[in-house]
Formats: structure tokens, sequence, C-alpha cells
């Protein structure tokens, strides 16, 4: 449409119509000046704006600590000086497009403007009637039809790329492990776990989280880590999911570098039950089986059985509704779940991080015992702090500063009365 307007004007009067062709470079001029100057500040509004409800969502969750520490005034204070910031950058967005839009919509009277004056001089030359000065008028107004329109949404589109720009980035990232080429795939732990002379940092520039760790883990033993918070228990765990790799060592399945294996398959065959648990809306069953319909009922209460702790499941029946994130049962019941739910998705290791740091003592003790009777044939690792978890391991390894200090049994470590004997100690009250 707009090139066969602009064609019959010319034919009309091409002179005329030349003389309307510099406005079409300030056109272009200005619609540049405004994607060069917006499209920053729309990419921070999609910033602020994608704040909001991450902010929002914490302080939800948190909402019991902002109330005993009466702090809700706190957080409806940062709240609204969010919104203050989001409404700014949105203002100083709109303010350039009504600037832009402004611009465009000025050419058309001014363009209109120029046709009278230069075509009214031709029609006193005699060389232009008044027919076709009205004609040009008419077709001014279609030719900017479509730049009107195009303004109108150019704003729009530029929200559109600084959305896209956000996703692109997200799309860009790559996965810091990947599978291997060629990769061996893990039907069953045979014979060991070994972890030889393995270092390990989160980044190039950090201290070393793990230093020359070794330990040996022969098929159904029990393995207990301990020690201080952030002494590298769980980086020793993490690494054999494969949650991260590290820099120098071997950690080795069966003889083959777990960086040789499917992540699929080496994950399949781990068990974990975390401090932190995570249990999905839905029934206690459907969490226990974690959402595999294949599993069979009769296996989950084989599994519930066999641990002996039907008393609790009369209590919290299967078909029992979960909320979200487990919202109506205590952290202990969670962690009964997520036990349960490891023994019934039945894998061949089982790693132990914490879980019974947040349970009675009563339950605790149902639960250490359960480990204890139940797991004679499975690859076991316990994190724990709390030495009552670890005293039936097969074997205690005391790690301190990401380095192994001592590893034996209960019994050898307390004979050799280094630093597991000090730690059962101040356990027991017997020292300082």
């Amino acid at each position: 449409m707009f090139a066969v307007v602009f064609f019959v004007m010319a034919y009309f009067n091409l002179k005329l119509t030349l003389m309307l062709i510099p406005m079409f470079p300030v056109l272009a001029l200005f619609g540049w000046v405004f994607v060069k100057v917006t499209s920053p500040m729309f990419v921070k509004v999609r910033k602020i704006a994608a704040e909001i409800p991450g902010f929002l969502t914490e302080q939800l969750n948190g909402i019991g600590v902002l109330q005993a520490f009466s702090r809700e005034a706190d957080a409806s204070a940062k709240m609204e000086a969010l919104n203050q910031k989001r409404f700014k950058a949105d203002i100083s967005v709109e303010l350039y497009t009504v600037v832009f839009f402004l611009s465009i919509v000025f050419l058309h009277p001014a363009a209109t403007a120029a046709v009278f004056h230069y075509g009214g001089r031709m029609v006193l030359d005699g060389k232009m009637t008044v027919g076709v000065i009205l004609l040009f008028v008419m077709y001014l107004g279609n030719l900017f039809d479509p730049i009107f329109r195009f303004s109108e949404h150019l704003s729009i589109i530029q929200r559109s790329f600084s959305a896209g720009h956000r996703i692109a980035k997200i799309l860009e990232l790559r996965p810091a492990l990947t599978e291997p080429a060629q990769p061996h795939y893990l039907s069953s732990v045979r014979e060991s776990i070994d972890f030889r002379n393995v270092w390990m940092r989160y980044k190039e520039e950090s201290g070393w989280v793990l230093k020359d760790v070794s330990f040996t883990l022969p098929r159904g033993k029990s393995l207990a880590i301990l020690g201080e918070t952030g002494g590298g228990k769980t980086t020793v765990t993490s690494l054999l999911f494969r949650f991260y790799d590290f820099q120098k060592g071997h950690i080795e399945i069966d003889g083959t570098d777990i960086r040789k294996l499917s992540l699929g398959s080496l994950r399949a065959a781990i068990g974990l039950v975390q401090q932190d648990i995570y249990l999905f809306p839905g029934t206690v069953m459907e969490n226990l089986k974690l959402m595999d319909a294949s599993i069979p009922d009769s296996r989950v209460h084989d599994a519930i059985r066999l641990m002996g702790i039907e008393a609790f499941f009369k209590k919290h029946p299967l078909d029992k509704v979960v909320k979200e994130k487990g919202a109506n049962l205590s952290i202990g019941e969670k962690q009964v779940i997520s036990l349960a739910r490891a023994m019934v998705l039945d894998q061949e290791v089982l790693v132990l991080d914490e879980a019974t740091s947040n349970m009675d003592p009563h339950t605790e003790r149902l639960i250490t015992t359960a480990i204890k009777n139940l797991l004679k044939h499975k690859t076991v690792i316990i994190i724990a702090h709390r030495l009552s978890t670890v005293r039936n391991a097969d074997r205690v390894m005391m790690i301190s500063g990401g380095e192994v200090k001592e590893l034996g049994t209960h019994d050898e470590l307390l004979a050799k009365d280094g630093l597991y004997a000090k730690y059962n100690r101040l356990q027991s009250g017997e020292g300082e």
C-alpha cells in the first residue's frame, strides 16, 4: 500500500513527490534514536519486574520469621521501594515513547504544510492544478497511516525484544557438566566406590574445598562422614552425584571413572535423603513413589513394614494430601517420608545427609534402628554431626578444612584418642 501510494503521487507530480523524500531519513533517524535510547531502558524494566515476584516469594516464605521479629514494616517498605523503582523506570520509557510518537505525528502536518506551500506556488505558476494538491493531501494521510501504526507498535516490539534478550541469555547457557561422548552405563555397584587424591574447588580463584581426599567404600558397607560445618562433608557426596566436577584425582565406581558414566545411570543408582526435604503437592503415596506410577503399592507397603514404621503411616495415611513443600507436616515427619521414599525407590547406594537431624529422640531411634537392620546389603554414606547417628557405620571419616583427618572404625578412632575421640567427648559432655 505504501509503495502504491508513493508511485501514484510520483505519477501526478514527480517534483513535489521528490520534495517529500527528505522526511523518510528523518523518520528513520527518529526510529533509530528511539531504539538506541530505549533498548537498555526496556531491559532495565524487565529486570526490575522480575525482582518483584522474587522478592515477594521470599518474604511470603519467610513470613513467620518476619512476624516473629516484627519486621513486617521493613519488608513492606522494601516492597514499596521496588514498586517505586519499577514505576519510575516505566515512566521513563513511556515518556520517550510519547515523545517519539508525537515526533512522528508532527511530521504529517509538516509534510501537509510543505505540499500546500510548494504546491500552491506551482498552481500560481500554472504548473499544477488545485485538484492535484488535494490529491496529495489525501494520499499523505494514506502514506502516514502505516507509519503511525508502526510507531504505535514499536514500543511493544521493543518490550518483546528486551524479553527475548533475557530469554536468549538463558538459552545461551551451557551445562557445566556434559554427558561423555561414549558413556558407560552403571547397572549396579558390584565392588566399591573409590575416592583417590581428590581435589576440588568451585572457582579457579577460590580456595580448595577438598584437599587430597581418599577412601574406599566397599559394596554393602557404610561410611560415616563427620566434621565441622563447612568442612567439606556434603561436597564429597555432591561429587559422587556429579553435581560438580573435581579438578584433580579420581572418583571411580567399580574401577570406572564417574566422568565416563552416563549421568542418568549414575544418579539412578544413588538415593539421597537430604536435611532440606522437598515434598511435592499430592498424596503421601505419590511422594513415596516420586510420581512413578510403575511402582506397585505392594512395594511401598513392604518398605514401610521392613523399616518398622507402620505406626507413623497409620498417623499419616498414604492417601493423606501433602500441601506444597509439605507445609502441613513437621520437619521430622518430612524426613521420615523422605527416608521411606529412598527405601521405596530401592537404589543400591544411599546417601543420608543429616537425615535424622530434626527428629525427636523416639523417631531418631526408630530410623536409626531401621537403617541398621535394613541397609546391611546396601552401600551407605551417612553425613551427620551427632555420633548417635554414625556409631553403627562400618567406618568413620573425620574431615576438617577439606582434608581427611582420621579414617577407621568407631572403636579404632576412639582408641587413637584424636579428633574423633575429642568429638565424642564433647558430645557426651566429658570435654570442652
